[in-house]
């Protein structure tokens, strides 16, 4: 088998991944990354207080009575801590692989749901579309355009959903 057969196998192999890049990157372009915005307010100090305890000496229950009923500052603030990348930088990677996994998990789901191939894509390009669509009578969105504790969680249940519908 020549490289060029080879090249073009393992490209065939990995278009859905390809392609869930590429609407990764089409959410990003088309919805934005709002950090610091709406609920973040929350999570980021929750965040940067494990990283530096020193910060926020005063009002620190604000956000520390939300913060500690997670793992959620505590799995990112680790994160930050053995990559050695700056704060922005890691949360920012945070928020491209939730979004990348929710994406993923809406189209594990969708080929248990249709046959047809384009019928999966329109479903998880529909999903993407709608990422910031508040859920009726919530105020949520079924992304933020921020990293919060709702980005693992989302794919987390469509993943299980997506093995649950399997068995």
């Amino acid at each position: 088998m020549s490289n060029s057969s080879r090249i073009l196998a393992v490209v065939r192999a990995n278009l859905a991944y390809i392609y869930l890049a590429l609407l990764t990157a089409g959410v990003l372009l088309v919805h934005g990354y709002h950090p610091g915005i709406e609920d973040a307010e929350i999570y980021v100090p929750g965040i940067k207080r494990i990283l530096d305890p020193s910060l926020y000496p005063f009002a620190a229950d604000f956000f520390l009575n939300h913060a500690r009923f997670t793992l959620f500052a505590q799995t990112i603030a680790a994160s930050i801590r053995l990559s050695h990348l700056s704060f922005g930088v890691a949360v920012f990677i945070w928020y491209l692989g939730c979004t990348f996994l929710t994406l993923l998990a809406c189209w594990r789901l969708s080929v248990e749901l249709f046959r047809e191939s384009s019928a999966r894509w329109a479903a998880v390009t529909m999903v993407a579309a709608v990422f910031t669509i508040p859920v009726a009578g919530t105020a949520l969105y079924i992304e933020d355009q921020y990293l919060t504790s709702r980005s693992i969680v989302i794919f987390t249940i469509l993943l299980a959903e997506e093995h649950r519908a399997r068995f």
